[in-house]
């Protein structure tokens, strides 16, 4: 077994033991030939591995600034008064109650992962209901929160970019009449800079990896958000997620490469099945495997990497550390990781938003996205809004 595979095998003992035994341990350490210590500092650095048993029911309560003004004492209070159990211990053998840092969920505070279905706007009457149909049996999936956030505002429908209407594969039928280098000199065009918080120019980025020449290279999906107060990514990913999927075929296209992966957050895992079907449904469509669209040798695949509960994976080298199945803490660099990235291949790291904006511009072409914004800042911009206001959700603003 790969140890990039080490994330995943760790999942299927949680999910299944809900913990990570000493047993366990002692298999994935003799499977990888890695020590034993080296797996625990692994499981010790993620928040939802866990080396003790846990209950058969799993709680995170969001402990995030914005769920503190939103109630949060009064849901905890609730929550260890319903279950008889106390947070951040261990030992009930129904429940495990623990805080947790910001979900994603800013604009439906307080919120909560259980099982890690998410429950939001809690009260301390809703947690009551919720503990009684769990004790009783109710599969949570059937009394579960809606998770949507609300799209407050979007510009004029000629100035709107993202949040447009959506049809399958527009942006990648365009590749039938631009070449690798065309995509990203139309990306270059309009200015467009990397949505996760460095604004790095996607372009360079992307020229970079085209230009190392390897046997093998990678577009990674950076969809570990999670700076509190910041939901916009799981808002792409709920409304729109095939501009995603586009924006890494464009990237594969641009670059040359031919495997491509989402990390996504262990907090969103409640739509990773829905995510995995889009894939299946690109497949079939023709726009993801071999010859994609019949341009002969385009071949680029995607799959998904959940990630384990770690702020500091939304780094893009940490990410990296992360998928290679260690600890996810950032590296003293001597490459870029369009040189030596995710198994020291050329590697694209972009988040969410990036990669959406990247198949509109493909889609709607360098003229419409430059008559938007200002002269050096083209285009729109995804806000997330919440904490004490009035209308908490999604501003796409120019």
């Amino acid at each position: 077994m790969n140890r990039s595979q080490l994330l995943n095998q760790l999942w299927g003992y949680q999910k299944k033991f809900g913990y990570i035994s000493k047993n366990a341990i002692s298999e994935l350490s003799e499977s990888l030939q890695v020590s034993a210590i080296d797996i625990e500092s692994v499981i010790s650095f993620y928040h939802f591995f866990h080396l003790k048993p846990t209950g058969k029911h799993i709680i995170y309560l969001d402990n995030s600034i914005v769920s503190d003004i939103k109630g949060f004492n009064e849901v905890k209070i609730a929550f260890e008064k319903e279950t008889g159990a106390t947070f951040n211990e261990y030992g009930d053998k129904t429940f495990s109650l623990f805080e947790t840092s910001c979900i994603g969920m800013s604009d439906q505070e307080p919120a909560a992962l259980i099982d890690f279905i998410p429950f939001t706007d809690l009260s301390p009457k809703k947690v009551k209901l919720i503990i009684q149909k769990l004790r009783n049996g109710e599969d949570p999936h059937s009394y579960s929160s809606k998770t949507k956030s609300k799209i407050q505002y979007t510009p004029a429908d000629d100035k709107t970019v993202i949040f447009k209407p959506y049809s399958k594969g527009e942006s990648l039928k365009k590749l039938m009449h631009l070449s690798p280098q065309d995509v990203i000199d139309h990306i270059d065009k309009t200015k467009l800079l990397g949505c996760g918080g460095a604004f790095f120019p996607v372009a360079y980025k992307w020229q970079s990896c085209q230009r190392n020449k390897d046997d093998a290279k990678y577009i990674i999906c950076n969809a570990d958000e999670g700076e509190p107060g910041t939901f916009k990514d799981r808002a792409i990913l709920q409304y729109l997620p095939g501009l995603v999927l586009e924006g890494m075929i464009l990237a594969a296209y641009a670059t040359g490469a031919q495997d491509g992966i989402i990390y996504l957050r262990a907090e969103y895992q409640f739509f990773l099945a829905e995510l995995e079907a889009l894939i299946d449904e690109f497949k079939k469509s023709g726009f993801l495997g071999n010859d994609i669209l019949g341009i002969k040798d385009f071949n680029f695949d995607i799959k998904i990497q959940l990630g384990a509960g770690s702020y500091v994976c939304g780094a893009a080298s940490a990410l990296i550390e992360s998928l290679e199945g260690r600890r996810g803490e950032p590296p003293v660099r001597r490459w870029s990781a369009t040189k030596h990235g995710y198994l020291k291949k050329p590697t694209v790291v972009n988040n969410v938003e990036t990669l959406a904006y990247a198949a509109r511009i493909i889609e709607f072409g360098i003229d419409y996205i430059l008559s938007i914004g200002t002269e050096e800042t083209p285009s729109t911009k995804l806000i997330s809004v919440s904490g004490d206001v009035a209308k908490p959700g999604i501003y796409e603003i120019e």
